[in-house]
């Protein structure tokens, strides 16, 4: 796993070395927690990453809790048949979850991912999803999102669910995707997005009150403000940014994006969040480590 990681600040081949990465001229060095993750956040993230990392390290075991909640799963089922749709049935290679969390995407889509990596910038979230299990062939590493600690073109498929909008800086993040995508890599994304004014107003009043949530630095999208560093990025060209007004169930589920973007040569499939077709299940998970190997 190690051959694909990257050094974050030069972009230099890392190798292990006891309980640290470190480049060959050992200029940098990364610490290794007891669970296997690299903890690249410790000395190379922005101040918003900074912030996000104190907020989720602090509420991660909430945050967790309230994702087995019942009203929580249908809502989430109901999103994870829209990302199914959008995908199709084609299987998504080497894929990088950003703002991984529990590692919900590389889980999702398990049967489709025969090498993942997950990348978030809060250790105690990552230390969750290790708890929880995870696959041998998955690699989970604490790292900012514009900052990716991966090779260049070194994935074919890019997956965010519900993190672009914990990212303000979108321009370095979208380049990031654009630099880690293999030529002909896929971008999927599912977001909460505030084009509704209704909407952007009941979001700005919920962000600002509720403890699980950071006004601050979560940013929902709005077009205006996405497309552009999209565009700008590369790897949004040729799509379209719509949300689906067809709303089933009275909720904001269909304020949700389900993005679908190709990188050079673009033969890109925009989608809208559709509604809910099939049902979906939980991937089985084989192991209890990070599973940084030599």
């Amino acid at each position: 796993m190690v051959l694909r990681l990257r050094c974050p600040e030069t972009g230099n081949v890392l190798q292990r070395d006891g309980a640290f990465l470190r480049t060959e001229d050992s200029a940098h060095r990364y610490r290794v927690n007891e669970l296997g993750v690299p903890l690249f956040a410790e000395s190379v993230l922005s101040s918003d990453a900074e912030r996000q990392r104190e907020h989720y390290d602090r509420i991660a075991a909430a945050y967790v809790e309230n994702l087995d909640y019942p009203h929580t799963e249908v809502y989430t089922a109901y999103l994870d048949r829209a990302l199914h749709d959008a995908i199709g049935d084609r299987d998504l290679g080497v894929t990088a979850e950003l703002c991984c969390g529990r590692g919900e995407a590389l889980r999702l889509l398990a049967d489709r991912i025969p090498e993942g990596f997950g990348v978030d910038i809060s250790e105690e979230m990552l230390n969750a999803a290790i708890h929880e299990g995870v696959r041998e062939s998955w690699t989970l590493v604490q790292g900012d999102a514009t900052k990716v600690p991966l090779a260049d073109e070194s994935v074919d498929s890019v997956v965010m669910l519900g993190g672009i909008h914990h990212v303000n800086d979108r321009e370095g993040l979208f380049r990031e995707i654009a630099r880690i995508l293999k030529p002909g890599g896929r971008f999927y994304w599912r977001e909460p997005v505030s084009d509704f004014l209704l909407w952007r107003g009941l979001r700005a009043l919920i962000y600002r009150l509720s403890p699980a949530l950071d006004h601050e630095t979560e940013r929902p999208l709005r077009y205006v403000k996405t497309k552009p560093p999209l565009d700008n990025a590369g790897v949004g060209t040729g799509t379209r940014y719509a949300t689906d007004k067809g709303n089933v169930q009275g909720t904001d589920d269909a304020l949700n994006k389900t993005g679908n973007f190709t990188t050079p040569p673009r033969q890109t499939v925009p989608r809208s969040t559709p509604q809910a077709r099939s049902a979906t299940t939980r991937m089985p998970v084989r192991s209890r480590r990070g599973h940084l190997s030599p």
